[in-house]
């Protein structure tokens, strides 16, 4: 999922169900290598800003975009980890202004291998129970 796509399903959501008291976003990894980052700050902050507006009683979690220990079609993987950097800085800060949460995941490193499927990309079974364990501390 990328983030032109959250939009149109959470607003399908929300008129079948009804807006939800919080909202866990964990999303951003697949489009920093695809979109000028400049373009992705715009982008991120526009529908964060459109779902506080929109609802503004439903809590917004910022999970933190998480390391990649590859990241496919990248010629400079340096720049990928400033990007993911500030765009975490930016959304956290922006989430938190609106009184929500920025979740951080300290415990997921590059240098433990066993937290990635082998293709560098993917949570293992350890890194998801680190994960939802991070999680379940920040709410």
């Amino acid at each position: 999922m990328q983030w032109g796509d959250l939009l149109p399903g959470l607003w399908s959501l929300f008129c079948h169900h009804g807006p939800p008291h919080g909202l866990l976003i964990q999303l951003g990894e697949n489009d920093i290598t695809l979109l000028q980052v400049i373009d992705l700050k715009k982008d991120m902050e526009a529908l964060l800003q459109v779902m506080h507006s929109s609802y503004p009683n439903v809590t917004l979690l910022w999970s933190q975009v998480l390391q990649r220990r590859c990241c496919w079609w990248v010629r400079h993987p340096g720049k990928i980890k400033m990007v993911r950097r500030k765009l975490d800085k930016a959304v956290g800060h922006l989430v938190t202004s609106f009184g929500g949460f920025w979740i951080k995941y300290p415990n997921i490193t590059l240098t433990d291998q066993d937290m990635y499927w082998t293709d560098g990309v993917h949570l293992s079974e350890k890194g998801n129970t680190q994960w939802v364990m991070d999680i379940r501390k920040a709410i």
